[in-house]
């Protein structure tokens, strides 16, 4: 009975070993985990490098700023030096319109007819008073010669024989007001009537311009209008048409735009055609001193959205540069801000 004690008993003994001996292992662990029995090192910074590693193989585009003349691009709207506004002299509906925006006028043709009615009327009542008053006048003027009548009368006969004449011939200049005839030779553009309307008095009814006569009113910064000098020719680009125009200064404005602090420079376009409209949208261009500008490849920009970035190489890595363009020559484009001469980039390749 003793021994089987005694041997329960190291079995016990033998468990609890083992479970202390488990427990020490755990706690070794986690001290040896947690870097305590370690030597310890003063907190510091690890400096971070910039942008990524060059990849294997990768091109690489030296920049080289080129001293190159500056050519400026300036906007302006193409207008007619001959365009004539025309509008109703008198109050009258529009009886009939012969023509439509974009027809072409010879100078006198018929474009609008006002409608007469109301004049004709005023017509014969004057015809009639000035009927009357001729009647009277010579029967004064026959009087006058026998002595029969006073002078303050027949003066009186007389004026009135003259205020009837000229109330006849005012309506009949008014009636030549219902004619609206093209002043030039032109195309019709600007209708604002149509048959049937109430034109008032200086009311607009339609515009013609001369086609022929065609100028580019261009706002010239002032640092830039002495290379516009009256009398110099100069290329223009027209939008929608294929090839340039020449032009010739015509004409400086004298003041400045209190806004743009620009002046108009105008500019007659020569033995332009028929596609060449008022309202198109011009550009002229002018060259300016030489200075450095950066060129790089096309490869070595990238484009996301409305931004551009390059990758700068700086030793093994590059870095992104985010870079404002300007013009594009060919294959390369003009950085006007973040990178310098000398700036290696990569290429997207």
């Amino acid at each position: 009975m003793g021994g089987m004690m005694q041997k329960s008993n190291v079995v016990k003994l033998m468990k609890m070993l083992k479970f202390g001996g488990s427990l020490v292992g755990l706690v070794l662990i986690v001290v040896w985990s947690a870097g305590l029995l370690q030597e310890k090192q003063a907190p510091g910074k690890m400096d971070a490098l910039d942008g990524r590693l060059l990849p294997e193989g990768a091109v690489v585009h030296e920049v080289v700023a080129l001293e190159m003349p500056t050519r400026v691009s300036l906007s302006g709207t193409v207008h007619s030096e001959r365009r004539i506004h025309l509008s109703s002299r008198i109050p009258a509906y529009v009886k009939d319109i012969h023509v439509m925006a974009g027809s072409v006028v010879k100078d006198g043709d018929l474009l609008i007819e006002l409608d007469q009615r109301e004049l004709l009327k005023e017509l014969a009542a004057a015809e009639a008073q000035l009927s009357l008053a001729e009647t009277g006048y010579q029967r004064s003027d026959r009087l006058l010669k026998t002595n029969a009548t006073t002078v303050q009368a027949f003066e009186m006969a007389e004026s009135g024989y003259k205020a009837a004449l000229a109330g006849v011939e005012r309506i009949k200049v008014m009636l030549t007001y219902t004619q609206i005839t093209s002043p030039i030779n032109g195309v019709v553009t600007d209708r604002h009537v149509e048959t049937g309307d109430l034109a008032g008095a200086g009311q607009g009814l339609l515009s013609v311009y001369d086609p022929e006569r065609l100028r580019l009113d261009v706002p010239v910064p002032a640092r830039l209008v002495s290379k516009f000098p009256v009398g110099q020719k100069v290329t223009v680009t027209l939008d929608q048409v294929a090839t340039p125009v020449e032009g010739k200064v015509v004409e400086i404005v004298s003041e400045f735009d209190p806004v743009t602090r620009t002046r108009r420079v105008k500019i007659h376009l020569v033995n332009v055609k028929g596609d060449v409209l008022p309202g198109m949208y011009g550009q002229v261009a002018v060259d300016l001193d030489p200075r450095p500008v950066v060129l790089v490849p096309q490869d070595a920009v990238t484009a996301i959205g409305q931004l551009t970035y390059v990758q700068k190489v700086a030793g093994a890595r590059c870095v992104t540069r985010w870079v404002t363009t300007g013009r594009r020559m060919d294959d390369r484009i003009e950085i006007l801000s973040g990178v310098s001469h000398g700036d290696r980039l990569l290429l997207n390749k």
